[in-house]
């Protein structure tokens, strides 16, 4: 059996708030750039209804020479399975390399290396390549420590923003995603609230319960009508600062769908409109079973004044076309961190939000989940902060390599499922460089292009490659006037499907 029935995906909202964060050195890559224990969170995506869909975190351990091993538990059909894996690991010069397992699992991945600082990864971009199905198997790992260490509940302790979704391929299933903050008090207890939207019906709700952590960083969080397996990552000082998860969930029901979803510390003690100031670039999908229902993603820049307004503008894809437009609302922010933004120029929409990653009292990144679609559908998605000052923006601003992560996502079980974790070079002139790794119709491919792109004032921009591919962009995470990240939409696409991702700074 492949990896695929057992390991899948994270998502491009999921994984994309904790990497952005960590800054970039490295230029030349070895094995001994991969090496430390990383939490991993994955889900395989299929449009095909007789496929179970499949979600898993766990732990992987590479030794910085060529070896990895790790343990995991996955979810599908709402059953529990834990397993051991074993294998070898490949990193070339660029940060490109492969995984290949061996034990637990004859999976094959390519990778990227990403966000790399003092000379270790802090994450790493995955995407198999040995599936011949119509489905795609891609995710993402987050560096808990380049050290052996051992956890305890006390190491997780705080607020901390989450967010998850739930997949399935079945248009008479409920389409549902779920936003919100849990506090954890460091001794094994737990208090949440939330934000649900499921089957186009949105409600809230407040929760208590109980939460384990295992040694190497894995643990659960038991609350009413919800099971939660997750992995830490990103522990500083002694703290967790975010964690992956997957969940069964008894309330939703029975189905063949998966739940999962991101932890990210929230940090601040106490919240207001001033807590969301600046411009921050944003990426949202509507999520969909219904093959009458197009496809939808939208790419953009919202400016937050402080005091409840917000202004934008987007480049948005539908059905085969691009569109672009602007923005303006208001929004609140409760003092726990979460609120609301309600659009009144350029769109009717308005949405749950939860601030996290909150650092110098501004949020870095916003969970975003619309709540006035009575559709049973979701559209749902994260911004992440460029600056908190008024800032220009040109070609020079994004300079370097990239890996950037993409999935084409489609409710048509007939059309090509797609992904792929590419790494684009960027020469701070307007001329790019990508190396293509992809993975379409279950067939693994590879190549070489190059193109152009622009970077308008505000830190949005396109980009052009002689493969006949294009796509629009915001920055976001810019320190010293160059970008750390990115997310992108391809602008030319044809069928019922888009294709946006998320690009970190190697």
């Amino acid at each position: 059996m492949l990896f695929s029935r057992r390991f899948a995906q994270v998502g491009v909202l999921i994984i994309m708030t904790i990497a952005l964060a960590l800054s970039a050195q490295a230029a030349t890559y070895s094995k001994a750039s991969l090496k430390g224990s990383y939490s991993f969170l994955t889900n395989l995506w299929t449009a095909n209804t007789s496929t179970d869909q499949i979600a898993m975190v766990g732990v992987l351990a590479f030794d910085g020479a060529g070896n990895v091993s790790g343990s995991y538990t996955s979810i599908s059909l709402q059953v529990f399975q834990t397993g051991t894996l074993g294998g070898t690991y490949t990193v070339n010069s660029n940060g490109t390399g492969t995984i290949t397992f061996t034990t637990g699992s004859t999976a094959q991945f390519a990778i990227n290396l990403d966000s790399t600082a003092a000379k270790v990864a802090h994450g790493v971009q995955l995407l198999q390549t040995n599936d011949s199905n119509n489905e795609i198997v891609s995710g993402a790992a987050v560096l808990q420590s380049t050290t052996a260490e051992t956890y305890s509940v006390a190491d997780l302790k705080g607020d901390f923003a989450f967010q998850w979704n739930l997949w399935t391929a079945a248009v008479s299933g409920y389409q549902a995603s779920d936003l919100g903050m849990i506090t954890f008090d460091g001794k094994g207890n737990a208090n949440a609230w939330s934000t649900i939207v499921a089957g186009g019906t949105s409600f809230t709700k407040t929760l208590t319960g109980t939460y384990t952590v295992n040694s190497d960083g894995s643990g659960t969080i038991t609350l009413p009508g919800a099971q939660i397996v997750f992995v830490a990552n990103s522990v500083a000082g002694g703290h967790v600062k975010g964690a992956q998860f997957i969940e069964n969930c008894t309330s939703v029901g029975s189905g063949n769908y998966a739940i999962a979803g991101i932890v990210l510390a929230a940090q601040a003690t106490k919240f207001s409109n001033a807590s969301l100031k600046g411009s921050y670039s944003f990426l949202t999908n509507l999520w969909t079973a219904n093959v009458s229902t197009n496809e939808f993603a939208m790419v953009g820049v919202l400016t937050f004044n402080g005091g409840g307004t917000v202004t934008g503008s987007y480049t948005s894809m539908t059905d085969g076309a691009a569109q672009t437009g602007t923005l303006a609302g208001t929004y609140t922010v409760n003092s726990n961190g979460s609120g609301t933004i309600t659009f009144t120029a350029g769109s009717t929409a308005q949405f749950a939000i939860t601030l996290d990653s909150t650092e110098a009292k501004v949020a870095h990144g916003v969970q975003l989940l619309q709540t006035n679609d009575s559709v049973n559908e979701i559209f749902s998605g994260a911004a992440v902060l460029q600056s908190t000052t008024a800032e220009t923006y040109s070609v020079a601003s994004l300079k370097g390599s990239f890996a950037i992560q993409r999935n084409t996502w489609t409710a048509a079980g007939s059309q090509a499922e797609g992904g792929g974790v590419d790494l684009y070079t960027f020469d701070g002139k307007g001329n790019v460089k990508a190396l293509k790794q992809f993975v379409t119709d279950g067939v693994f491919h590879t190549g070489t292009t190059t193109g152009t792109y622009t970077v308008n004032l505000d830190g949005s921009g396109s980009m052009s490659l002689v493969d006949g591919s294009s796509f629009a962009f915001p920055l976001n995470s810019v320190a010293a006037g160059q970008a750390k990240g990115f997310q992108d939409l391809q602008t030319v696409n044809t069928g019922n499907s888009v294709s946006a991702g998320t690009a970190l700074k190697q």
